[in-house]
């Protein structure tokens, strides 16, 4: 096994360790929505899309998102629909943007993130 694969074990340790702790505090029951809704914003800031993804917004069948694709996947064969988590209260495509850029570079596919409406 080289450094670098040691490094990057040991960097991916750390950051699952890292929003393991901060998203059970963040969802925890009892904490108001919006409180939930700012923390998971902040927590978003920790991640990363790929370089060379691109988020453009669009809507589908009448219902908006954004189509994201990797760089070098401009006509990708395969079209993906992401619904985000976070039970109808938190969560958009801009605070999953870490995961569809990855789903898009590694599935060799574009990616359709809808944005539907949070409950109030």
């Amino acid at each position: 096994m080289s450094a670098g694969s040691t490094d990057q074990r040991w960097i991916a340790a750390v950051l699952r360790f890292v929003l393991r702790t901060t998203l059970q505090r963040t969802f925890r029951a009892g904490l108001p929505v919006e409180q939930q809704r700012l923390r998971l914003r902040r927590v978003t800031r920790l991640t990363l899309p790929p370089r060379g993804a691109t988020f453009t917004a669009a809507t589908v069948g009448g219902v908006p998102g954004e189509w994201v694709q990797a760089r070098g996947h401009e006509r990708p064969p395969l079209t993906l629909l992401y619904l985000h988590g976070g039970g109808y209260t938190t969560g958009s495509p801009a605070t999953h943007r870490a995961l569809t850029g990855h789903l898009a570079a590694r599935c060799d596919a574009r990616v359709f993130a809808a944005d539907y409406r949070l409950a109030p």
